[in-house]
């Protein structure tokens, strides 16, 4: 990452711990004055309150009541809810709890409507206000106003809760509250419980007639049907078991009858062959007679052929054979005739059976349809009969639930916990508000010190310049300090001489530290012309330029300062020397360079004034024969140093930029706004100044607000070089 993204990235993170601890430090007294007052004033407010004291009683509110009787239920009932319908239901008791009507139930039993002291108007005296104050009065709402319900999580309890100065009173009110609410859920039940007796009492009788009704229908119907004895369902299944029995009938006799008839049919279909053998049948076969006079016939007859073999057909034996053989075959043909009128009387009986049973078939098939149609009827009246009795039976018994329900006077609200007179006030409480107070007088403190830091625009630190101003840093220089009774003292101007008079001074290091680093900001050049500027006026350029030229010319080089501030020029004060003649009276050509130039005590150092003031600096400066006296004395000087006017107050230190090696600026450390230094930076590079970079000034080394690590630093260097002076005077 580069530079400069760097320096933008820490601009945009903020202030950094170290940061903040150094600007409450900074305004430490500020900050504990403002937490003493705002502590101060919550310990006095907190005291000075009302004590507030608050009532709380616990009621618990059920889906259902308590049931005594596991298969009664009440009137007005929930039933099994779903989450949201369950929830709802509770918020409805909730707002019943704050509801106006409870409220007013409370105020009438406690009278608050007349109660000057809930009604906050015991302080007034005059009787005509009071009168109308409590006219105006609204105790209904009053009370509502403070009541609070709070409903505890995962329960069903709900917390009833007033507050007020009285504690005796509000508990009364709490109590109260509760009471009226559990009595006016119960009267709700039992204003219920009475309109479904009246309705249910009125459908009694309606129920009653319809019941009777449908009896009397009954009975006229079954008295109709001659079903008096037997019970209609009786009657069908005996009616259904006699089909089955004459439909079994009829097929046997059905049987029987087509059994005789191929038997008669048999039997007909019998009649003598020319030899007196018949056509045999089963009927006629298993006749015995038949048999024997089957068996003679066949005896006579080969009896009768043998004789009329032997004799003629006129013979007596033959005759008499012949004789006996016809009366054998009128026999047999006669037995056979009644045996075929027998078995025609026997089919003819067995068909008057089978039509005797279809007859009967028919008229129970006749009879059974008949049944079927008075049945949808019968069922019919029967059902409207029992749906009429069950109904008038449900409504009795719902009846008698009911009354005895509205006896029994069950409510599914009830108290858990009265309320008890609080002893100790919920407000104010005194620590809590005073911790508060010391919280949000921390938060004020730092905050007004870090306000204030934010709003501080100005360049304290090398990181300010780094951020801000984005050029080198070529060193810190402390504010000079001279104690009071030390040799300092007595020398006017000591601290533009401080490096010469102090020479082991962490002041005098400093400046030396910006002059190795001025040495190493352009390596292989030397920069003879330097110009040392401020971006405004009093941020102790002067006091950096003579310093700084104590500390090039205690190097060994020649150095020559020259005041070109013609407006307010300090150099010769800072010397101890007057301003009679000088830089001015060279530009005029007045004086020699000889003539205007003094020396100092200081080794290798001259000094060239400004001289008398001219009425335009600007044109002197920037005027060719400045340019010559200039490059004159280069020839003579090692270091030109330029003490400059500030940038941002005129041109002259953008002209005289023109002509040196190199301008520094200088800072003053807490002083120099970062837009100043800024603007003072654009100036000077619009004119293609060689800007070398930043010095520091009076920075306070025993103020933490800026002893961050060059602290330490430079610091060190005094106690180094004190130590050493003091080992050299315990060796004198």
């Amino acid at each position: 990452m580069r530079e400069d993204e760097q320096l933008t990235t820490r601009e945009i993170g903020g202030m950094t711990l170290a940061d903040y601890s150094r600007a409450f430090w900074k305004r430490k007294w500020l900050v504990l004055l403002v937490f003493s007052l705002v502590v101060f004033f919550a310990a006095v407010f907190s005291i000075h309150q009302p004590k507030i004291y608050e009532a709380v009683a616990s009621v618990e509110i059920d889906l259902q009541a308590e049931r005594i009787f596991s298969n009664m239920s009440d009137v007005y009932e929930l039933g099994d809810l779903s989450y949201w319908d369950s929830k709802s239901y509770f918020e409805t008791q909730y707002k019943i709890l704050q509801s106006r009507m409870v409220a007013e139930m409370v105020v009438e039993r406690l009278h608050l409507d007349r109660d000057l002291v809930f009604l906050g108007l015991s302080d007034i005296e005059d009787e005509t206000e009071l009168a109308e104050r409590l006219a105006k009065a609204d105790a209904i709402e009053l009370l509502r106003s403070s009541l609070l319900i709070d409903p505890v999580q995962d329960s069903r309890l709900v917390r009833i809760r007033y507050q007020g100065t009285d504690p005796k009173l509000i508990t009364t009110i709490v109590n109260t509250v509760a009471e009226a609410y559990i009595e006016q859920n119960l009267n709700r039940k039992l204003s219920s419980t009475k309109k479904a007796i009246s309705w249910l009492t009125e459908q009694m009788q309606d129920l009653k007639t319809k019941l009777e009704d449908s009896e009397r229908a009954l009975y006229a119907f079954k008295k109709e049907n001659d079903i008096l004895s037997t019970s209609f369902d009786q009657q069908i299944n005996f009616t259904g078991t006699r089909l089955e029995e004459l439909s079994r009938e009829l097929s046997r006799a059905e049987s029987e009858a087509l059994r005789l008839n191929s038997d008669y049919e048999s039997i007909k279909r019998v009649v003598p062959e020319n030899d007196g053998e018949h056509v045999a049948s089963s009927a006629v076969l298993k006749n015995p007679l038949i048999k024997e006079l089957k068996v003679l016939y066949a005896s006579q007859q080969d009896k009768y052929e043998e004789l009329l073999a032997r004799y003629k057909e006129k013979h007596p034996e033959v005759l008499l054979a012949k004789t006996q053989l016809e009366r054998t075959r009128a026999s047999l043909e006669r037995e056979i005739a009644a045996i075929v009128q027998a078995a025609k009387s026997e089919l003819e009986a067995a068909e008057s059976t089978v039509q005797a049973l279809r007859g009967q078939l028919e008229a129970v098939k006749n009879q059974a349809r008949g049944l079927t149609v008075k049945e949808v009827e019968y069922n019919r009246l029967r059902r409207e009969k029992e749906s009429n009795q069950a109904v008038f039976e449900q409504v009795l018994l719902r009846l008698k639930e009911i009354d005895l329900s509205g006896m029994l006077k069950a409510n599914n609200i009830r108290m858990l916990d009265d309320a008890k007179a609080p002893t100790i006030p919920i407000r104010p409480r005194v620590r809590l508000n005073i911790l508060m107070g010391v919280v949000l007088g921390v938060l004020l403190a730092f905050g007004t010190a870090l306000i204030l830091e934010v709003s501080d625009k100005t360049l304290k630190s090398a990181d300010d310049i780094q951020r801000y101003v984005k050029l080198p840093l070529l060193g810190i220089v402390p504010q000079v300090k001279v104690e009071p009774g030390s040799p300092e003292a007595s020398i006017p101007n000591a601290a533009e001489m401080f490096a010469f008079l102090k020479p082991t001074s962490s002041m005098a290091e400093c400046c030396r530290t910006v002059r190795t680093n001025i040495n190493f900001m352009m390596p292989g050049k030397t920069l003879s012309r330097l110009l040392i500027t401020s971006a405004s006026p009093k941020e102790g350029k002067t006091t950096i330029v003579s310093n700084l030229a104590i500390a090039i010319a205690s190097a060994g080089h020649r150095v020559i300062v020259l005041d070109t501030d013609m407006r307010r020029p300090r150099i010769h004060k800072a010397f101890n020397m007057t301003n009679e003649y000088g830089l001015s009276n060279l530009i005029m050509g007045t004086m020699k360079d000889e003539e205007a130039i003094r020396h100092t005590p200081i080794e290798n150092l001259d000094v060239l004034t400004c001289g008398p003031i001219p009425p335009n600096p600007s044109e002197l400066v920037g005027s060719e024969k400045f340019v010559e006296i200039v490059n004159r004395l280069s020839k003579t000087y090692d270091r030109i140093i330029f003490d400059s006017p500030p940038v941002i107050a005129v041109t002259d230190a953008m002209v005289l930029s023109n002509i040196v090696d190199g301008v520094i600026l200088v800072v003053k450390c807490g002083k120099t706004l970062r837009d100043e230094a800024a603007h003072s930076k654009k100036l000077l590079l619009d004119v293609n100044a060689n800007l070398l970079g930043v010095v520091i000034n009076h920075l306070d080394l025993d103020n933490r607000e800026y002893g961050h690590y060059y602290y330490y630093y430079y610091r060190r260097y005094g106690y180094y070089y004190g130590d050493r002076d003091a080992a050299a005077k315990t060796a004198t």
